[in-house]
């Protein structure tokens, strides 16, 4: 508006004046009207500010509605379960695992610490099972109730014995103790795997009652099992609760090894009214190592005859309600005959969520990748070596 005014137009002097006066008019005309422009946005802006003002006004009306929601749903507090593990003198027993169950149902398990106490946190009102088991002692349960937002403490206390009880997933929907199963079960301990040295699977389930292994009699060969003289394609193979079966039913137990493995579940006998048709004669779980207790590291590395090392390197910890745990094996063989090389790579990954029982959330991850070569004159030979036999000056076109 202003540069409208100031550019007048340049006439002679003797009718500048009007022209002059007619520039100005229009300019003041121009500039009531920018006025009224100016005005009606002013209007405007202080309309959207009572908007603005209004919507405020209702944010904190709604505010305190959502603070009530949430501290309404805060009100709900969970409750926990813990105590200590007792030997039959009196003194605290570590690494002995507790289990939480519900209507013979497992919810949860937890590892003792050093001074054999164990604790279960963000759980709901109602009854609860509690057992514990320890190798060279009996299964000690008792059965806990608590209220909303109550902490009970319940002490364990263990008694010798040769027998050993274990929560078996594999036979069960959700999970039930051994000896409450109608199914002929075997359970093997991560001690126990431990003791026998075993590298794969098969040096696990090797001995166990009606189970037979065939393998083609080099390492890495396709090996199946056979549970009360089933053919090897009517097992269900599952780690973590994850069938592994191929099409077909069939499972080449070979490259599975037993790093990072917390113990094996065999089911003999047919479940297929749990696990569908693969499960004819029996089912192999094999359920891997949690995150439990304080961030620890483990570290193996082996070599031998035939040019065969063998490392593994694996780790799990517990922290805010965060579990996790991996494993990482390889094993690199160069064989006992040319062209009979083998090398299996494994991964087993986990990971879980949860600050109570109804709330949890679990990712497990399992991967292999394995070789073998061909041996034999026959079939497969990259370094020409038959052919050399034949042909010193190398194999004719």
């Amino acid at each position: 508006m202003a540069s409208f005014r100031t550019s007048s137009v340049i006439v002679p002097a003797a009718r500048a004046g009007d022209k002059e006066m007619t520039v100005r008019r229009i300019g003041f005309r121009n500039q009531v009207a920018g006025g009224r422009r100016r005005e009606a946005e002013s209007r405007k802006q202080n309309a959207e500010g009572r908007i603005e003002d209004s919507g405020f006004r209702g944010g904190l009306v709604v505010l305190p509605g959502l603070l009530s929601i949430l501290l309404a749903g805060a009100v709900v507090r969970a409750a926990t379960i813990e105590g200590t593990v007792l030997d039959p003198s009196g003194r605290a027993v570590p690494n002995v695992r507790v289990s939480l169950l519900q209507s013979l149902t497992a919810l949860d398990e937890r590892q003792t610490g050093a001074q054999g106490e164990y604790r279960f946190e963000g759980l709901g009102k109602g009854s609860y099972r509690l057992v514990a088991n320890a190798p060279g002692f009996s299964a000690s349960s008792a059965q806990v109730e608590i209220g909303e937002g109550q902490t009970a403490k319940m002490d364990l206390h263990l008694a010798l014995s040769a027998v050993e009880q274990q929560v078996v997933v594999s036979a069960s929907l959700e999970g039930s103790l051994a000896p409450q199963l109608g199914s002929s079960v075997s359970t093997i301990s991560e001690q126990e795997i431990d003791d026998r040295g075993a590298q794969n699977i098969t040096d696990v389930l090797r001995g166990l009652p009606g189970v037979a292994l065939d393998d083609t009699g080099r390492r890495g060969g396709v090996t199946g099992a056979f549970i009360r003289g089933g053919d090897s394609d009517y097992n269900l193979v599952m780690v973590d609760g994850i069938q592994l079966n191929e099409f077909g039913g069939d499972f080449d137990f070979a490259p599975l090894p037993a790093d990072g493995v917390d113990h094996v579940e065999v089911t003999r006998g047919a479940e297929s009214a749990l696990f569908g048709s693969n499960a004819v004669t029996g089912v192999v779980n094999v359920v891997t190592k949690r995150g439990e207790g304080p961030p620890h590291f483990d570290f193996q590395a082996e070599g031998g005859n035939f040019t065969t090392r063998r490392f593994v390197t694996g780790g799990s910890g517990l922290t805010h309600g965060l579990s996790w745990a991996y494993d990482l094996s390889r094993l690199d063989s160069g064989g006992t005959v040319t062209n009979d090389n083998y090398r299996n790579q494994t991964v087993f990954l986990g990971l879980g969520y949860g600050r109570s029982e109804r709330r949890q959330v679990d990712f497990r991850f399992f991967g292999n990748a394995n070789d073998a070569g061909a041996p034999g004159p026959y079939g497969s030979d990259p370094d020409d070596l038959y052919y050399a036999l034949i042909y010193p000056a190398g194999p004719s076109n």
